[in-house]
């Protein structure tokens, strides 16, 4: 498989034209799972595509129409990263999940494991947001519990709401390693 890379986007049935990004393009596989959890900005009908492309720079596209009838208080939830290493030195250290806020709201970011315990929690106050004007957020989450300890190694799900947005957590170093080895060239005489 020569597969490079992915986005996901969506498009209001009103303006088919204006495609808005629901994460950051990404060039890890998803085979059988979730690519991510999309909150439209308000109810009504969207197109949603998935565009696909390999490193010998074909692309293909897959476009879904769909119905929302609910309102949120806050819409474009995203991850900055699907896997992080909490002690990557800088690098991928940490993950951020994006939102917007549409109206004053009391939020409450969980953490959970793969076994479902709470890892950790996160709580954001928006009551000062005047409704009407969208705005910008997101919280960062660096690996650690409620009491400050890096976690393990595993899948992790932070959930807002009913939304779920899932992460991988590898602290595991690479451990490479080279061989050189010495060859005699064979000549006959």
């Amino acid at each position: 498989m020569n597969f490079e890379g992915y986005k996901l986007e969506y498009a209001d049935i009103r303006n088919p034209q204006q495609w808005h990004r629901i994460a950051p393009p990404s060039d890890v596989p998803v085979f059988n799972d979730v690519f991510t959890t999309w909150v439209p900005p308000a109810d009504g009908v969207y197109y949603v595509q998935l565009t696909v492309w390999d490193k010998a720079g074909n692309k293909a596209i897959n476009r879904k129409r769909v119905s929302w009838g609910l309102t949120s208080s806050i819409t474009n939830l995203y991850t900055s990263a699907e896997i992080f290493s909490p002690v990557a030195e800088g690098v991928k250290n940490g993950v951020d999940l994006y939102y917007t806020v549409l109206e004053p709201v009391h939020l409450e970011f969980n953490i959970y494991d793969q076994n479902g315990n709470l890892v950790r929690t996160y709580r954001q106050d928006h009551s000062d947001i005047t409704p009407n004007s969208p705005t910008d957020y997101n919280i960062y989450w660096d690996g650690r519990n409620g009491a400050g300890t890096v976690v393990t190694d595993g899948k992790y799900t932070i959930k807002i709401f009913d939304f779920e947005f899932f992460v991988e957590v590898d602290k595991t170093p690479l451990q490479p390693d080279c061989r050189l080895e010495y060859f005699k060239r064979l000549t006959t005489i």
